[in-house]
């Protein structure tokens, strides 16, 4: 695809965004079969819904890698199992809050990756990150007990990471964190 178009880069990266969403999918025997049934309309019909997630150039809008599945597969899987698959030491990452865990951030930080994640204001990093008045700090990131286990499941040595935190207050006032 590149070598056809007049490819578009942002202070010479790629930009790559990566979201999942849940699809509903056709009726049919086949797909029942694969994805399962997850719902029943009021007219008795049965919904099977699939797990996707795109890796997306932004800026040329073309899909540089995808993922579909049974709902039971996550996000964080599809993204796990694609990212290598990207060998672009070029890109900057642009992830959702789907992705804001320390193990998505250990493992891109492991491969050398560059990346921007919108977080979700649940886990303790995050709310330790908005109880600060600087808007743009760099700070260290030190794993808790339950990511450190989850680190560890996927095989991977958890480590204190050195992040810059970003706040961005949004024109309704709400405070996003990346």
């Amino acid at each position: 695809h590149y070598t056809h178009v007049n490819k578009k880069l942002w202070k010479g990266h790629r930009l790559i965004g990566v979201d999942g969403s849940t699809l509903n999918l056709p009726p049919s025997k086949e797909i029942k079969e694969h994805f399962g049934v997850h719902a029943t309309t009021d007219s008795g019909v049965n919904r099977s819904l699939a797990r996707i997630t795109f890796f997306q150039d932004l800026l040329n809008d073309f899909v540089v890698e995808n993922d579909i599945s049974p709902l039971n597969v996550s996000e964080k899987t599809h993204f796990i199992n694609r990212i290598e698959k990207i060998d672009d030491q070029n890109d900057i990452f642009i992830l959702d809050r789907g992705y804001s865990h320390y193990n998505t951030v250990l493992l891109l930080d492991n491969m050398s990756k560059s990346f921007c994640i919108r977080f979700s204001g649940y886990s303790n990093f995050v709310k330790e990150a908005l109880a600060k008045e600087e808007r743009d700090f760099v700070t260290t990131w030190h794993p808790s007990s339950k990511e450190i286990k989850n680190t560890k499941k996927q095989g991977l040595t958890p480590r204190p990471l050195l992040v810059r935190v970003t706040k961005v207050i949004l024109k309704t006032g709400e405070t996003e964190v990346l």
